[in-house]
């Protein structure tokens, strides 16, 4: 499903430049794969995920999926050693270290920090970047204005809105691969609520807490679709040969509720093409 730049313009909201909420940069996923027979070799793998179980643990069973379709199965021929950071990044190198030490056949990243990690980490050991973000708003000539949000980010949010105030900015984009924006974004959709601003999601979990929009890849597909890299690694694939998959679906969801309450008009043509609409 394609979104139409001219839908988006459409909207009645003065679009002039848009603050982005960002921590990391670059988006990748794995390219789906079918059903495979059961593999000799016992695959040891790692996930490094900077967030919770309670918040990710949706996504690492995607993985556990698409892992079982290419005939890995958790106890039988599949080693899976979890490393969740909770939010605590100065944890993620010593975690990275730990997995370097085993030797692995692979180790799945789940956002920018936790692949900067595992890079600096890991040596040889294969790296599979289950979702990253790269946000691309030219088209449109909207000027972004980069936000940093600093640690703790729940003392730091508040001050990031302010800083799009004082820009002028007439919407926020919140970038999808940050694991605390995810754990905290019922913090994120009430401030977007409270200053009136327009909030862009790159995941549907913020539209689902009441966020405006959400479009881009659906984390659990991505996290899915990892495991077609794994097969790959683990039948001795050169990692540095494989090369990084594109998404080749995006969804759209928007929650009309909220759209309502900061008085924003969404056109018919890009209700239409919403993959979700709530109201």
């Amino acid at each position: 499903m394609e979104v139409r730049s001219s839908e988006i313009a459409n909207m009645s909201v003065n679009m002039k430049h848009i603050a982005v909420i960002v921590a990391g940069a670059l988006l990748l996923a794995a390219t789906p794969a079918g059903l495979a027979q059961a593999p000799e070799k016992t695959a040891h793998i790692g996930i490094l995920v900077g967030g919770n179980l309670a918040q990710r643990g949706h996504l690492e069973q995607a993985l556990l999926q698409g892992l079982r379709e290419q005939g890995y199965i958790e106890g039988k021929n599949l080693v899976l050693e979890r490393r969740y950071a909770d939010g605590r990044y100065e944890r993620t190198p010593e975690f990275a270290r730990e997995l370097a030490a085993m030797k692995l056949d692979a180790v799945v990243t789940t956002c920018t920090p936790t692949t900067r990690a595992a890079q600096q980490a890991l040596g040889s050991t294969p790296i599979v970047m289950a979702a990253v973000a790269d946000p691309v708003a030219r088209t449109l000539k909207i000027r972004l204005v980069k936000i940093e949000v600093g640690r703790p980010i729940d003392a730091h949010l508040p001050s990031a809105f302010q800083t799009a105030l004082r820009e002028k900015a007439a919407g926020i984009f919140v970038l999808p691969d940050e694991p605390l924006f995810l754990t905290r974004r019922a913090g994120i959709v009430t401030l977007a609520a409270k200053h009136h601003l327009p909030a862009f999601y790159g995941a549907g979990e913020f539209v689902d807490d009441g966020g405006l929009m959400s479009y881009g890849e659906n984390p659990r597909t991505a996290y899915y679709n990892a495991a077609s890299y794994i097969k790959k690694v683990a039948d001795g694939a050169n990692p540095g040969g494989i090369p990084v998959g594109q998404p080749t679906k995006f969804e759209l969801a928007i929650n009309m509720k909220t759209a309502r309450a900061i008085g924003l008009t969404i056109p018919q043509s890009l209700l239409l093409r919403a993959d979700e609409v709530m109201q």
